[in-house]
């Protein structure tokens, strides 16, 4: 799949290769938000490849590098990850997505782009709900396919990569509010939310997936 990057607002754009370093220059004149779009056909889902430029000062700039820095950090006496999670059955959850064949039904518009507006705000590594969300991340194989910054294991290549998840805008390239109810319901059944999604139905449950969500929210 090709991808090409492109920033309305400013000049030039640029085509993206798997596995290839690309880069593009551009400068932001105010501070803020400004969207941007996949300008390549590159699939079922092409018109939903949005995302946005965040564009922030230099004091703006440092205070997320800052912040950025701390992701990961353990309270004393926290677990590692071990070798557990690179199980067989992990392993196995993270080939189902090769088997997966997408089917194109009503059910996505069943699903809403838009259900529910809460955002909770982000839990520290001392709460159990974000113990609850480690643990669960490890044992679903959510390791297998993401990469995120407080997981000490190695770091899937095959799905996007979650850092900062927890403050982004949207999820599912840019399709859907990052609400705690959008991202319970993708984590359940993202089949469901976006038509040609690869991320297989992993079985999590209501419970499971609120753990999940507190989890991830935590990383911004």
């Amino acid at each position: 799949i090709v991808h090409s990057f492109w920033p309305p607002r400013f000049a030039g754009k640029r085509d993206v290769f798997p596995n290839r370093e690309t880069r593009l220059w551009f400068k932001a004149e105010e501070a803020g938000e400004y969207p941007g779009q996949c300008t390549e056909f590159c699939g079922l889902q092409h018109a939903r490849m949005a995302f946005r430029v965040r564009a922030q000062t230099p004091e703006e700039f440092q205070t997320w590098v800052s912040h950025m820095q701390t992701l990961g950090a353990k309270p004393a006496g926290a677990a590692a990850v071990t070798d557990s999670v690179r199980t067989a059955s992990v392993g196995a959850k993270v080939q189902a997505h090769q088997q997966l064949r997408p089917r194109i039904d009503a059910r996505q518009n069943a699903a809403g782009r838009d259900s529910g507006s809460t955002i909770s705000p982000p839990v520290p590594p001392q709460d159990p709900a974000y113990a609850a969300g480690e643990k669960l991340f490890q044992a679903k194989g959510c390791v297998g396919c993401h990469s995120l910054n407080a997981v000490n294991a190695p770091k899937g290549m095959i799905g996007p990569n979650l850092a900062n998840v927890g403050g982004r805008s949207y999820i599912g390239a840019g399709s859907f509010k990052n609400t705690d109810e959008n991202l319970s319901r993708w984590i359940q059944n993202p089949q469901a939310m976006k038509v040609g999604v690869l991320m297989p139905n992993l079985g999590v449950t209501a419970a499971e997936a609120k753990s999940l969500v507190a989890y991830l929210r935590a990383h911004q």
